[in-house]
């Protein structure tokens, strides 16, 4: 079963928080006794790779493959990457271009991550969410883009972007709108890893609406008792919130460390 199985951690709301963000004591044990008893761990997130390795994370930990930008980049335990999907450069410039007509600053991932206009209130308070850095302003100049996030008013609905043909619309805990390809998720991105390692099941830990898909699909999927209501209703388990121990307890519930 464990050379089968497969371990996927979303990081935001997850792994860390934002008032802690750092791996908790318990969930580095719980990662690191999970490893000894065999399993094959991953994260999936959003966010893109240097992101990724400025959260400090991947100093603390050695994961054994990495889904970033939602299932749009997939690396492997070296960060060497493996797949990487690209939006249509059409796709991008609507984007922008309504963005700027909503004014709604949005970042773009490609070579260099920018943002198309100055940080709002909005961006701040995400960026708060997240600890992540804001790019600097710069314009599109149809570089390739693996990622994108808006960066609308809390509760906004993103129905202008989900307009746009190509585009799927994903908001966030705060402040800010996942932008990706509609056939890109977690999900095919942890299928590449699976295939890679040999597992044809996995289990999900996640918290938000980007999350979702991940543990629909999953052998068994846990929410953080911090996540999202709409999250919490398709889980399998629901644990404890993540500075309440919540990774290390789900494990135990499921009985995942070597006896």
């Amino acid at each position: 079963m464990i050379q089968d199985l497969m371990i996927f951690f979303d990081v935001d709301g997850t792994l860390i928080s934002s008032s802690h963000p750092s791996l908790p004591k318990t969930t580095l044990i719980a990662l690191k006794r999970l490893q000894a008893s065999g399993y094959k761990l991953g994260i999936a997130t959003g966010r893109s790779k240097q992101s990724l390795i400025d959260t400090g994370i991947l100093s603390q930990f050695a994961f054994d493959g990495f889904v970033l930008n939602n299932g749009q980049s997939v690396y492997d335990a070296n960060l060497d990457l493996i797949f990487e999907a690209y939006f249509p450069q059409s796709t991008v410039e609507r984007a922008v271009e309504l963005s700027q007509k909503l004014d709604i600053p949005l970042v773009l991932k490609g070579p260099n991550r920018i943002i198309t206009q100055p940080a709002n209130e909005d961006v701040h308070r995400a960026r708060a969410f997240l600890n992540n850095s804001i790019p600097p302003v710069d314009k599109y100049r149809g570089e390739k883009i693996g990622a994108m996030v808006a960066y609308g008013p809390e509760n906004y609905d993103y129905q202008d972007y989900r307009a746009i043909s190509g585009l799927h619309a994903i908001p966030g805990m705060s402040s800010y709108c996942d932008l990706t390809l509609p056939d890109a998720s977690k999900r095919t991105g942890i299928n590449i890893l699976c295939e890679l390692y040999a597992c044809s099941n996995y289990i999900g830990f996640g918290d938000s609406l980007n999350d979702i898909e991940m543990l629909a699909h999953a052998t068994i999927a846990v929410a953080m008792g911090n996540g999202h209501e709409k999250t919490k209703e398709i889980a399998n388990y629901v644990t404890s919130e993540i500075e309440d121990d919540g990774i290390y307890n789900a494990c135990l519930h499921l009985g995942l460390f070597e006896k």
